[in-house]
């Protein structure tokens, strides 16, 4: 005959024989219900055998293993596992909690849900080979590093997901990698689990070669319901997670789907261990890891440079004159492959792109905390592009910004190289607004570092890089005019002793541009 039992009325019942130890054991066809407002301690294990029912609707407060191989219900109340050894939740039917309270570590033996509540008050709860599954409602409470979700085997913490952000308190029995995730897509549910190592095949294969340059932590990600995602993934870890040559500055969180490692444009991490990552627009949930710009997770991104600049010898009063793209005679080829510069870029076109423009031009990327250290040493790109009329430096297409593909760790300056001026280089680290790294040199004497004595004023309130630098060595000096101008008088063409770019080396070259400028040399440093 089938029994039921009610406990009920506002007190403590304590389940306890006089050695301290009790088991509470439902036998088969029974059923305990557990009103609201009732506290029951057992001191030892609960066990529900086959067909057995126990429907907590109060507060059970659990001190040795609860073992179901009863009924799957267990109401709304409150379980709290309170024991001074590791408790096991398992038998061979998955229990559904309303509400647990961990107050030591815990183990699932078989899978569980829980409808409303999980809070950690001490311990952790590993999951082994088996889901834990809140309920669309539940929340996940009282979390921190030394009390979390072990799920570093195949069993997954499964919440629902929708456009609220939702925690997931993971991490392996010594590490705490927590993962929150939104979804501005279908909602659904959304199992999570982690391992310490960064795969080929994401959750196979052998462990990535640049595994230097990552978090040694993978964060698998599956949903229940194929398709309708979009989501954004929060990745967390610490220092002692990140492989010896990871750079932190440059990283970004790569996604495994269909067969390949897609990687993040690079960024910096934000915190101060912990560290974190955010990547959007995840619509194939998979595995994810955290890695650098040399690993498989990141990549650099192509940012556009709008610079700005004047020479002074083609300038005009407004603009530069353009006589030797009219007249023929630019290369095709970038000509700063010879010294002092020796360029080795293959910056090349099939022709002139328009007749906007002057000359070519080579601009250098220095990557320095300040102006004084942004040094030769610092170098970090170089990239040979065409001077306009009005002083814009473009691209090979005559009319796009100058590109660039470099990881900046600090800020950004720009030296501009002419073939017979003296180079300048921006005063101050240049700004990126919305992609775009923007400078313009022209507007005053303090856009070039040094000031007026590495910059020349060339018209009212216009300032231009100053010519007669023959040899390109940063300085105007004699050599100039003995070594080049001299040995180039009368000829017509395209040589570096034409410092007024008209095509020819004649005397205004000499008395105009390199005599008012004797003794000026380039300061970038």
């Amino acid at each position: 005959m089938k029994k039921l039992y009610y406990i009920s009325a506002a007190f403590v019942l304590l389940f306890q024989n006089a050695g301290g130890q009790a088991h509470l054991v439902l036998s088969a066809g029974s059923k305990v219900m557990v009103n609201p407002g009732t506290y029951i301690v057992n001191a030892q294990d609960i066990t529900l055998l086959s067909t057995a029912n126990l429907v907590n609707n109060g507060s059970v407060s659990l001190k040795g293993n609860f073992t179901n191989n009863g009924m799957s219900a267990a109401g709304n109340g409150l379980f709290i596992f309170n024991g001074t050894a590791n408790q096991i939740i398992g038998g061979s039917v998955a229990t559904s909690f309303g509400q647990v309270a961990l107050n030591n570590n815990v183990q699932l033996a078989t899978t569980a849900g829980i409808s409303s509540l999980l809070n950690f008050l001490s311990g952790k709860l590993t999951l082994g080979a088996n889901n834990l599954t809140m309920g669309s409602g539940g929340t996940v409470s009282g979390y921190n590093s030394s009390r979390h979700v072990v799920a570093s085997a195949t069993g997954k913490l499964i919440q629902n997901v929708g456009a609220v952000n939702k925690v997931y308190p993971l991490g392996t029995a010594t590490t705490y990698v927590p993962l929150m995730l939104s979804n501005s897509g279908t909602a659904d549910n959304y199992g999570v689990r982690v391992f310490a190592d960064v795969l080929n095949n994401g959750t196979s294969g052998g462990t990535i070669p640049s595994i230097a340059h990552a978090v040694n932590m993978t964060w698998v990600v599956d949903e229940a319901v194929a398709g309708g995602s979009n989501l954004t993934a929060a990745c967390q870890w610490n220092a002692a997670n990140e492989g010896a040559s990871f750079i932190r500055a440059h990283s970004g969180i790569g996604v495994y789907a269909s067969g390949a490692w897609n990687p993040q444009n690079e960024g910096p991490a934000s915190g101060t261990n912990p560290y974190f990552l955010t990547r959007s627009g995840i619509t194939t949930p998979g595995p994810l890891a955290v890695g650098d710009v040399y690993s498989p997770m990141a990549v650099m991104v192509t940012l556009s440079y709008n610079l700005k600049e004047f020479l002074e010898g083609p300038f005009t009063g407004t603009e530069m004159t353009t006589l030797m793209n009219s007249g023929g005679i630019l290369p095709l080829s970038q000509p700063y492959n010879v010294s002092p510069w020796n360029y080795t870029g293959t910056e090349s076109v099939v022709s002139i792109p328009n007749s906007n423009v002057v000359d070519w031009v080579l601009v250098e990327l220095r990557d320095a905390t300040s102006a004084p250290l942004a040094t030769a040493a610092t170098r970090i790109a170089r990239k040979a592009g065409f001077l306009l009329k009005n002083g814009q430096i473009v691209g090979l297409n005559g009319a796009s910004p100058l590109q660039f593909t470099v990881v900046l760790d600090h800020l950004l300056f720009a030296v501009v190289w002419y073939r017979n001026h003296l180079g300048v280089m921006s005063a101050s680290g240049l700004v990126n607004v919305g992609g775009t790294y923007s400078y313009d040199f022209t507007t005053g004497s303090g856009q070039a570092y040094g000031g007026a004595n590495a910059h020349k004023q060339i018209g009212t309130g216009i300032w231009g890089m100053i010519s007669g630098d023959g040899d390109g060595n940063g300085t105007v000096n004699t050599n100039d005019k003995t070594l080049v101008w001299s040995i180039n008088a009368g000829k017509t063409g395209y040589f570096v002793s034409d410092f007024n770019l008209d095509r020819q080396t004649n005397n205004k070259d000499k008395n105009e541009k390199w005599y008012p400028n004797l003794s000026k040399v380039s300061l970038v440093p």
